[in-house]
Formats: C-alpha cells, structure tokens, sequence
C-alpha cells in the first residue's frame, strides 16, 4: 500500500525512526536474540538504512550549497521551532587572501508530535554541527557581506565563471520515539545515532534571468562524506551498525539547478536533475543511488519533495551484478520505496525511514 504524507506532515517528519516493537518479551529474552548487522545487504532494515543515508547526502548536498544555509543533517525531524525544535546557529565570515571563509556552528533540539496517513508518531531529538565554507573565484578576491556573516557574491554581474565552494563538514544527531498504527493500535519504537564528517566541492555553471520574475543557477557538487550511524530495534532486535562512505561516483556528479524570486530571493525549487551517490563499505558489499529529476518545492513557510525518482543498486563485494534494486518515487510529498529486484513481483519496502525538507535549513 502507498505511504502517503500530508503537506503539514511533511514539514514535520524527518529521518523516521521506526519499526514494530516485540510484544510479550521481557528485556532479558530480546537482549538474548539481539543481533548486529554490518552488511548493507544483508537485510531489509540494512538496505533501506543504506537507501536513507544516500539520500540524506543527497539532501545535505543541497542545503551545504546554499547561501545562507546552515546544515540539512539538523532538520533531523523537520518542521521547525514552531513544531516543537528549536534550531539555534552562528554564523561568520572572515577574509583569507583571496578567498572568504565562512564558519557556521548549529544546534538542534526538542520534541515533535504528528501524524500521517498510517500513524501518530513522537520524536525526541538533538543534534549539532559545524560547517566550514571556502568560496573562491578564479582571477578574483571573494569578500564577506557587510555583516561579516556571509561571502559577497555578485550574482547581477551574471559571469560566475570559476566560482567555487568547498565545504569542510563536521555532525552528529540522534532520535528516539515511537509510532503507534491508526488501524491496529501496535507500537513501534527505534532510536538512532549517527555522525558525519567529510568535504563537499561546488562548482557554479550559470547564473541566467528568465524574464519571469525568477532567476536560475546551475552548479555541480561532488563529495566524499563518512557516515556512520548505530540503530536499535525493538522489534526485530536487530542491532544495525554501518561504517559508509558516501562519495559521488565518477563522472556522475549532482547536477542541480536553482530557482528563485529576482525581487525577493526566495527559494522557489531546487532540482537535482542527474547524478549518482556510492554508499560503500570497507571492501565490502556497496550501492549505488541514482538521482533522477528530484525536485524540491519551496513556498512561504515550508518545503517538501514533490517529483523525482531514486534508484538503488546494492552489489557485492567483487560482483559486478547487483544482488538487490530498490526504487523511490516520489509524489507531491509521499515517499515510496519498492524492491524492483524481481521486476514482476515488486514489493513495498513499507519501514522506510528517510528526511524530508525543512525550510530552516535554507535559510
């Protein structure tokens, strides 16, 4: 069955934290069949972790690009202070030669309640992180604003030809909660820790007026991010712990085009139209996530993923087949993982935790 999300859901949910709790077992017992996977493909709550982490990155990809952004890893559980999280951040620039240096500290914490079309959900949540930005310009010095708080970019001069971004990252976040089935009343819990650290690499292609009132950039972004997260299950008693790195393939990296307001600036989408993320593990099993056109709509108060298709392929290690393909679509907000491995008999992979977009994050 579809996972359906509503608008106002979806400003709050992040990175859901799910699945089934056991019943009738005491501590002791689940403590005794507790396992721990490492493998990204060795279960179904692996693979769909893995599937998470690279479009996590993806997202972060396109909140670390921004101007006045501050981390996508901290919508952690989306919506905003006035859902329940209170985001605090700081930000400066300094001037070093030729290049502005922007430094970007944030928090994240408190508790969110909502619901979706399947559940009620609680989160408790906190989480923190640093970002360091390098802007420079071929055959230019970059300045800092006014205000010391962000890099001077004439954007109106239209050639941003050598303009260039690197991004040193630093975070950690953790989730914990619960979430009870509207039909059925059954309870499910997971918590969740996870770090990333890592550097990101923009390069701006265009800066174009569209006579429409909007203007659109396109830059390239490649990356390398270390991520690893441990998660429990009470449940399944499935102890997941991965060690990823999250790195841009080859000659395939994210293709994203901007679009906004000319007057106001404000952000109208962000789309990545093409590109492909390797979650890898140490000479281990790895996946490969393909981005096709996933857009990101922005209105006054909010942001949500609206079209788009990602695909993940999981290989193991020396195979040059894949083992497993999940497919995310994704529609006016709803999120639907499919294992596709079997073409004919595709199936629903229904605990898919995963962020969705949370406006604080751009701005």
């Amino acid at each position: 069955m579809k996972s359906l999300i509503s608008p106002l859901s979806a400003s709050l949910v992040s990175l859901l934290f799910i699945l089934p709790i056991s019943c009738g077992d005491s501590e002791e017992e689940r403590a005794e069949t507790a396992t721990s996977t490492t493998s990204i493909s060795s279960s179904d709550d692996a693979s769909s972790e893995s599937v998470s982490t690279n479009l996590t990155d993806a997202l972060e990809t396109l909140s670390d690009s921004n101007i006045s952004s501050s981390s996508a890893s901290l919508a952690l559980q989306g919506g905003g202070g006035a859902n329940g999280l209170t985001v605090d951040r700081s930000k400066s620039c300094a001037v070093d030669g030729d290049n502005a240096v922007v430094s970007i500290e944030s928090t994240i914490s408190g508790s969110v309640e909502f619901t979706t079309a399947r559940a009620s959900i609680s989160r408790e949540v906190t989480g923190s992180g640093t970002t360091t930005r390098t802007w420079s310009q071929t055959d230019a010095s970059v300045l800092c604003n006014d205000d010391a708080t962000r890099a001077a970019i004439d954007w109106e001069a239209g050639d941003i030809s050598g303009l260039s971004l690197s991004a040193v990252i630093e975070r950690s976040k953790s989730s914990s909660g619960s979430k009870t089935i509207t039909s059925s009343g059954e309870e499910y819990t997971k918590s969740k820790s996870s770090s990333a650290s890592g550097t990101r690499d923009i390069t701006w292609i265009s800066h174009t007026d569209n006579d429409d009132g909007t203007f659109t950039r396109v830059k390239s972004v490649s990356s390398s991010i270390t991520r690893s997260s441990d998660s429990s299950n009470s449940r399944t008693d499935e102890s997941i712990s991965l060690s990823l790195t999250v790195a841009t393939v080859e000659d395939s990296e994210l293709q994203i085009t901007v679009v906004r307001d000319s007057t106001s600036k404000d952000l109208v989408s962000k789309l990545i139209s093409s590109g492909s993320l390797k979650a890898s593990e140490s000479e281990e099993s790895y996946v490969v996530t393909s981005f096709e056109d996933y857009l990101l709509s922005f209105s006054d108060e909010s942001c949500e993923a609206t079209s788009g298709k990602v695909t993940s392929q999981f290989y193991e290690a020396g195979s040059e087949e894949p083992s497993k393909t999940y497919e995310l679509t994704v529609t006016d907000g709803a999120y639907v993982l499919m294992d596709i491995t079997d073409a004919e008999n595709s199936v629903e992979v229904e605990e898919f935790d995963y962020d969705l977009c949370d406006i604080q994050n751009f701005q």
